[in-house]
């Protein structure tokens, strides 16, 4: 596309006000976008670090949930958001992959993001409720083959999904999906007996895990987890090499200006050099990053490719 002479006076106006920008950013209070219920390990993550980034940055950070369509509502609010930084996102790294699971209705692509840093690292375990006729993924394996169709899981986003299609297209089950809008819903109908499985977050599992009000099937990370390390991996229980969680992201509308995006990244990061809030989140079975803005881009790309290439090779119909 051609430009006009306007826009290339535009365009160098807004490259000399960027730095000034960045001097005076931010003069109010900044929002991170929770795209999923309160109570789940998004949530729980982004509160702890907001917290922390208000102090860095003279100013106060809240958190706004807004839930719905297995976080694309939330994700949406912030691509379209005015790119001056004041509005965020808690995005995660599986969000790439709605345009294709969801065809026309995510009114954003891919690259309309920009991103800042990793808020956490975010590890799955996979729950049943406490009558399920199954211990441990042999078990539940086999169940599922003697009842095909029959069982169900709570899927709380994008990356669950994509976790429990990896689970059956290895274990060569059928199991069916029920969506939620968070974590805390979807683990609250389990206790309830009404899905048989969740693969949540181990942040927004534990109190129930601890409790005991669910049974523990497996973690999906590729080692124990340091919250419940007498539990074993998925691949452990008898599925070998399986493997899912989800890099959380802090994203801004793409156009930010990069002076305001590294201010962010600073703030992240003091935030995630508090050694109470490490220990805080590996107690919760989430890792802590101190990416750059450009290494939390790769990561993006990294995880929007191999998802990518999951929903080809599990032959997940998409909306496309």
């Amino acid at each position: 596309m051609r430009l006009t002479r306007r826009d290339s006076i535009i365009s160098t106006l807004a490259m000399l006000a960027a730095p000034a920008m960045a001097q005076e950013f931010p003069s109010r209070q900044l929002t991170i976008v929770v795209p999923f219920a309160p109570g789940g390990s998004t949530d729980v993550a982004t509160r702890a670090i907001a917290e922390r980034m208000s102090k860095y940055l003279g100013q106060a950070v809240i958190v706004d949930n807004k839930a719905g369509a297995s976080g694309v509502i939330g994700t949406e609010f912030v691509a379209r958001a005015a790119p001056d930084g004041y509005i965020m996102g808690a995005i995660g790294g599986s969000t790439g992959v709605h345009p294709h699971l969801m065809g026309p209705m995510p009114r954003y692509k891919f690259d309309d993001l920009a991103y800042v840093g990793q808020l956490a690292y975010v590890e799955f375990v996979l729950l049943a409720r406490k009558t399920l006729e199954a211990n441990n993924v042999k078990e539940l394996t086999d169940l599922a083959k003697s009842r095909p169709g029959q069982l169900n899981y709570g899927d709380s986003g994008a990356a669950v999904q994509l976790a429990m299609e990896l689970f059956k297209t290895m274990t060569r089950t059928e199991i069916n999906r029920v969506p939620y809008k968070g974590d805390a819903p979807a683990i609250a109908d389990l206790i309830g007996g009404h899905v048989d499985l969740c693969m949540l977050s181990l942040a927004g599992a534990a109190t129930q895990i601890k409790a005991g009000t669910v049974k523990v099937i497996g973690v999906a990370s590729r080692t124990r987890s340091r919250a419940f390390p007498e539990v074993p991996t998925i691949a452990e229980g008898g599925l070998p090499g399986y493997e899912s969680g989800v890099p959380t992201m802090l994203a801004v509308p793409k156009g930010t200006p990069r002076p305001v995006v590294d201010k962010l990244n600073a703030a992240l990061s003091e935030a995630l050099s508090d050694p109470a809030l490490a220990e805080r989140f590996a107690s919760m079975g989430l890792g802590v990053n101190r990416y750059t803005p450009a290494q939390a881009q790769g990561v993006v790309q990294n995880e929007y490719d191999k998802l990518a290439r999951l929903l080809k090779e599990a032959n997940i119909p998409t909306g496309r």
